[in-house]
């Protein structure tokens, strides 16, 4: 519960991002809307990959612990990939609906389905971007990870090599988790504009990574790679900081039930 309002708080933020990735590619591209809709365009698909992701990552760090998997990181970084794999399709549709002309014309999110499998296909929802998508995400995981342990630990001299958990520390916790949430946006924004490019590709006119590199940095310059930054922070930090203070309340609510 606490993710979804996270999620939904924080989805401004991510059409933004996704309309400044898409528009640094392709300055043609024609993004205007009429009034507010472009603040609730996607956003369904935004709530579904939320709850695939969150659904696939816990299933598989909790399946992990049970066959005595212990690793904080390795526990991470395979629930990460099979919480990538799972919300991909979610992920290009929410991309095609907010910054394609596709996703305008599409009347509901069924219709949506039916139009992208017909431009690339079924298998286009886990091949658009090939690899980047599941990389990045692996990237990702273990840089924010790692930088996450470091700061906990570095907070918490006396811990052992295992990530404290949130009881032991929840303000240190909170503090070292937003910092790393945040290094991590930055410095895996380029890649993560990229892959959100790949994402909108058209089955009979695929791009691949340097294509939209070159085409990013031609149309503006090597900033480029970091338009629509500021968003990507934003829509980083916003959850966090839901999660913050609802956790408690979510925790409260369920003891009192």
């Amino acid at each position: 519960m606490a993710g979804l309002v996270g999620t939904l708080v924080a989805f401004p933020f991510e059409a933004l991002e996704t309309r400044q990735a898409c528009a640094a590619a392709n300055s043609q591209l024609d993004l205007k809307s009429s009034g507010t809709k472009w603040l609730r365009t996607g956003v369904e698909w935004s709530v579904a990959s939320s709850i695939l992701g969150n659904a696939a990552f816990f299933t598989t760090m909790g399946g992990l612990s049970l066959i005595n998997v212990h690793d904080p990181l390795v526990r991470a970084l395979a629930a990460s990939a099979a919480a990538t794999l799972i919300n991909q399709p979610c992920q290009v549709l929410k991309t095609v609906a907010i910054a394609s002309e596709r996703g305008a014309a599409a009347a509901s999110p069924l219709e949506l389905i039916r139009g992208e499998m017909k431009v690339g296909g079924p298998a286009s929802f886990w091949t658009r971007g090939g690899i980047l998508p599941m990389s990045s995400a692996i990237a990702g995981t273990t840089i924010q990870w790692t930088l996450y342990a470091m700061l906990m630990a570095n907070a918490l001299p006396t811990t052992s090599n295992s990530l404290v958990s949130a009881e032991t520390s929840p303000q240190a916790s909170a503090v070292a988790g937003a910092i790393a949430s945040a290094a991590t946006t930055f410095i895996m924004h380029p890649l993560n504009l990229i892959k959100t490019n790949l994402l909108l590709e058209k089955g009979r006119e695929p791009q691949n990574f340097f294509q939209v590199c070159q085409r990013i940095v031609k149309s503006n310059g090597i900033r480029g790679l970091y338009l629509g930054i500021e968003q990507a922070q934003l829509r980083s930090l916003v959850p966090a900081v839901c999660n913050f203070f609802t956790l408690p309340l979510f925790a409260r609510l369920l003891g009192a039930s």
